[in-house]
């Protein structure tokens, strides 16, 4: 909970300090960046940074347990092979 108050609390004000900051760069070089689309870039952005490395570690695990179950070492990770079929 503590560190969820960390992130809302040093987070936000760094976002919003992100978004102006790109808006009066993008202004001073002569792009004129609208403030919307630059909120949208820096979320994708955020969520990129966040989520790349979960989706990798997710895939790898899945495709690590798919690759245990064809070798036999499935009951030893607790997986189960999806050809047999569902038992009970």
């Amino acid at each position: 909970m503590a560190l969820l108050a960390a992130c809302l609390i040093v987070g936000v004000p760094l976002a919003l300090a992100a978004v102006i900051g790109v808006v009066v760069l993008g202004d001073r070089v002569g792009i004129g960046i609208p403030a919307n689309e630059a909120f949208a870039w820096i979320v994708s952005l955020i969520t990129a940074v966040l989520m790349w490395p979960l989706v990798l570690r997710g895939m790898r695990r899945y495709f690590m347990g798919l690759s245990a179950v064809r070798a036999g070492e499935g009951s030893r990770l607790g997986l189960q092979d999806a050809s047999r079929g569902a038992s009970g």
